[in-house]
């Protein structure tokens, strides 16, 4: 499952966003990757449990900017 990523600017940083809406369920997932990985990490679970899922890229990691 591809996701649709978004940026959304904090703080005049630009920050992408990985999500994932599968099925028809409410349930709603903040999910946060590890240190060397990035959002689309998250891809695999967002497949297989339904729900609205959204994974940032936290600052230096895959397409963000570094601090």
């Amino acid at each position: 499952m591809e996701p649709h990523f978004q940026t959304l600017t904090l703080d005049e940083v630009p920050r992408r966003l990985a999500r994932w809406t599968s099925g028809d369920s409410p349930r709603q997932f903040l999910a946060l990757h590890g240190f060397t990985g990035s959002g689309v990490d998250w891809a695999p679970f967002a497949a297989r449990v339904p729900g609205e899922w959204v994974a940032p890229d936290l600052l230096g990691h895959a397409v963000s900017p570094a601090l």
